[in-house]
C-alpha cells in the first residue's frame, strides 16, 4: 500500500505508525504545522511536503487525518482524481470529499499520541462509494486491525453518537468527580477500583442489569442530600437530576 497523509494530529500519528509497522509506504506528509509534519514524516521515513499541490498522484490513497471542518476545504484544494481519498471522521459524510473515489476509516477508539496501543482489537468502521475505494480502505483497515466492519453514513453517525455519549460524556463525569474531590480535599484514587469494576462488568453483564444506586432504588432522601452538596455547582446539580430522572424512567416499568 502506497499512501500519503494530510494532518499531524493524534489520528495522523496513530495511522501512520500502524501502517509503517505493516510495511506500507508513505510517500508524503503534509501539515499546516511544518515542524510537526517533519516529525511525523521522519517517523515514517517519508518526505515532508510544503504544499498540498505536492501530494504525489501515484499513491493508492490519501488519508485526510484532519478536523471535520477541514475535510471539504482540503479536498477542494486537491486535483487528484485517481487517488482514493480517505477521511477519518465518524460524523462526516463522504460527500465532504470532492474526488470521485472517497472513503472513510474511523476507529471506535480514543486516539492519543501519549497512549499508544499495540493490539489489533480496535474496531474500525469503513465506508466507501466505489469498488476501488472499498478495496483500498478495507485493505488499509485490515492491515492494522482484526475488527473491521463496513457501515454507511447513517449507521456510522449512530455509532458516533453512542461513542460520544459512552466515552466522552463518561470521561466528563469522571472529570467532574475528580474536580469535586480536589475541592473537598478527597482522594480521587479511592474511587478507581469501583470505576474499574464498572467497566470490567461489561464483559459479563449488561449495563442495564448492573445498574445500582439511589436513583435505581428511587431513594429520594439520598438524592436530595446529594443535591444539597452540589449547590455551589448548578450545572453539576442539573446533570445529577437529569441522570437520576433518566435512570428512574428507564426502570419505572420493572415489576409491573
Amino acid at each position: 500500500m502506497i499512501y500519503t497523509i494530510v494532518g499531524t494530529g493524534n489520528m495522523a500519528y496513530f495511522l501512520g505508525k500502524r501502517l509503517h509497522a505493516t510495511g506500507a509506504l508513505c510517500v508524503g506528509v503534509y501539515g499546516r504545522n511544518t515542524e510537526r509534519a517533519k516529525t511525523l514524516a521522519g517517523m515514517l521515513d517519508a518526505p515532508t511536503l510544503t504544499s498540498l499541490q505536492h501530494l504525489p498522484s501515484d499513491a493508492n490513497c490519501c488519508i485526510l487525518a484532519v478536523s471535520d471542518g477541514a475535510i471539504k476545504e482540503i479536498s477542494t484544494a486537491l486535483s487528484l482524481t485517481e487517488t482514493v481519498m480517505i477521511h477519518t471522521s465518524g460524523a462526516t459524510s463522504l460527500e465532504a470529499i470532492e474526488q470521485p473515489h472517497k472513503a472513510c476509516l474511523w476507529p471506535i477508539f480514543s486516539i492519543h499520541k501519549q497512549n499508544d496501543v499495540e493490539h489489533r482489537e480496535i474496531p474500525i468502521i469503513c465506508d466507501s462509494n466505489t469498488e476501488k475505494a472499498q478495496a483500498a480502505v478495507l485493505k488499509l483497515a485490515r492491515s492494522i486491525s482484526d475488527n473491521v466492519q463496513e457501515a454507511a453514513y447513517e449507521k456510522r453517525l449512530q455509532l458516533h453518537l453512542v461513542a460520544a455519549m459512552g466515552n466522552n460524556f463518561t470521561n466528563h463525569l469522571l472529570a467532574i468527580c475528580q474536580r469535586y474531590c480536589e475541592e473537598k480535599q478527597l482522594s480521587f484514587d479511592l474511587f478507581k477500583p469501583i470505576l474499574q469494576q464498572t467497566f470490567e462488568r461489561l464483559n459479563t453483564i449488561s449495563p442495564f442489569l448492573s445498574q445500582t444506586g439511589a436513583a435505581r432504588r428511587n431513594d429520594t432522601q439520598t438524592m436530595q442530600m446529594h443535591l444539597s452538596l452540589l449547590q455551589e455547582h448548578p450545572l453539576w446539580a442539573q446533570l445529577y437530576r437529569d441522570f437520576s430522572n433518566s435512570i428512574k424512567d428507564m426502570y419505572s416499568t420493572i415489576g409491573e
